[in-house]
C-alpha cells in the first residue's frame, strides 16, 4: 500500500465484524464511493484516521469475501498489458490446449453455500 492510500474499515451490521480495505479495493465499489464522499450516507465514523463504513444486512461472512473480491480486482488490475499479452501468446503457440489447464489464477471462487448471499451483497455494494 502506498502512503498516499489511506485504509477504510467496513463493518458488517449484523455480526460487528470488521474488514480493512485500502482506498484502492473502494475504488471498485460505486456504493463505498459514495460512502466516502458523502459522509452522511450510512452510518460512518472514524477510528483513528480510518474511515468505519457499517454495511447493512451483511453477515461478516459474505462481508469477507466481498472483501476478498476486492483485494482480487485490484490485485488483476495492476497485471500489465504486456504479461496478459505474453499469456495469449503462450497459448496460442501451445499445441496442447490442456497443459494449459493450470492457469487458474484468473478467476474468483466462492463457496457455494454463500453465492446467493454474495451475489446480493455484491449487487447492493455495486462492485
Amino acid at each position: 500500500m502506498t502512503p498516499s492510500q489511506s485504509i477504510i474499515i467496513l463493518q458488517s451490521s449484523q455480526d460487528g465484524e470488521s474488514f480493512e480495505i485500502s482506498s484502492e479495493c473502494a475504488e471498485y465499489s460505486a456504493f463505498i464511493k459514495k460512502c466516502l464522499l458523502n459522509s452522511d450516507t450510512f452510518s460512518q465514523e472514524r477510528r483513528d484516521t480510518k474511515k468505519v463504513i457499517k454495511i447493512p444486512n451483511v453477515t461478516a461472512k459474505t462481508l469477507r469475501i466481498v472483501c476478498d473480491y476486492l483485494m482480487f480486482k485490484v490485485q488483476k488490475g495492476r497485471e500489465s498489458n504486456d504479461l496478459i499479452e505474453k499469456k495469449r501468446m503462450k497459448r496460442m503457440m501451445s499445441e496442447s490446449s490442456s497443459d494449459d489447464d493450470d492457469d487458474d489464477d484468473d478467476e474468483f471462487s466462492i463457496p457455494q453455500e454463500e453465492a446467493l448471499n454474495v451475489l446480493m451483497a455484491s449487487n447492493f455494494l455495486d462492485c
